[in-house]
């Protein structure tokens, strides 16, 4: 593969984080280095033409002028937003494989700071009832020492091999 080259140059935008810019100048570099292939859908039958990089990702960041501490953000970043996929990592003897969405562009903006979808946490009254299930537990159990109970285990075990060599006539 020949060294990505952009094809227009882009006005440095200030306002815009860079973390947007970046991701911006990468993805125009994949698309203008991308081919339309027919690719296996992985752990299915199914085949699919979409727009396939194959080479390497780091000549592409490279060409980009982006520094190399934004490599991953840029990297997870498109991918989250649907923008690549990654199907095969490269190394240095092979090339990555990435399928490339034209429809699913880096946002402009950067999304809220979200840990999780709201679905997806645990409401007060499931915390409630998972707390209260432990204390129901800790009570008709009587507390539970989780270190006592295995040196219990271990004296138990160890008599019970004592008896048998004891049994068998074994010295210790």
């Amino acid at each position: 593969m020949t060294q990505p080259q952009p094809n227009t140059p882009q006005p440095i935008v200030t306002s815009v984080p860079a973390l947007i810019r970046h991701s911006h100048t990468v993805w125009r570099l994949l698309l203008e280095n991308a081919t339309k292939e027919t690719i296996a859908v992985p752990l299915t039958d199914d085949t699919i033409e979409c727009l396939v990089f194959r080479g390497n990702i780091g000549d592409v960041f490279s060409a980009s002028g982006v520094s190399k501490s934004y490599y991953s953000p840029i990297r997870k970043f498109l991918m989250e937003c649907g923008a690549i996929t990654i199907l095969e990592r490269g190394t240095a003897h092979n090339p990555s494989l990435v399928v490339l969405d034209p429809d699913r562009p880096p946002p402009t903006v950067l999304p809220s700071i979200v840990k999780s979808e709201e679905e997806r946490l645990t409401l007060a009254e499931e915390v409630g009832r998972l707390s209260h299930t432990v204390e129901v537990w800790e009570t008709r159990l009587g507390g539970i020492n989780i270190q006592e109970a295995l040196r219990n285990f271990e004296r138990r075990i160890s008599r019970l091999e004592s008896a048998d060599k004891r049994e068998i006539g074994e010295s210790d």
